[in-house]
């Protein structure tokens, strides 16, 4: 089903597109700060400072969960966190 969308006659196509990119700027920031945002290999070993060895240990030991989609490994932000916090636990 379609809908019509009557744009108002007062606001400027400019106008519009501005405040559609605003909105999504919007969501997209919202999003981006959640736990579940996906990290590449790179930003984990970055943020954990690690080397690409002791990720590929922690991966294939099942320490750490992932997701490969293709040739490329992804990290929930929450499961990076939740590791930390119990290697700190265990120290």
């Amino acid at each position: 089903m379609q809908e019509n969308i009557i744009l108002s006659p007062t606001i400027s196509l400019s106008d519009f597109f501005g405040n559609i990119k605003e909105a999504v700027r919007q969501v997209m920031s919202e999003k981006a700060n959640t736990d579940d945002l996906l990290l590449t290999s790179e930003e984990v070993m970055k943020l954990c400072r690690i080397s690409h060895v002791t990720l590929s240990n922690w991966r294939n030991s099942n320490k750490i969960p992932f997701s490969k989609v293709g040739n490329k490994i992804f990290y929930k932000k929450s499961d990076v966190m939740n590791f930390i916090t119990s290697i700190g636990k265990a120290a």
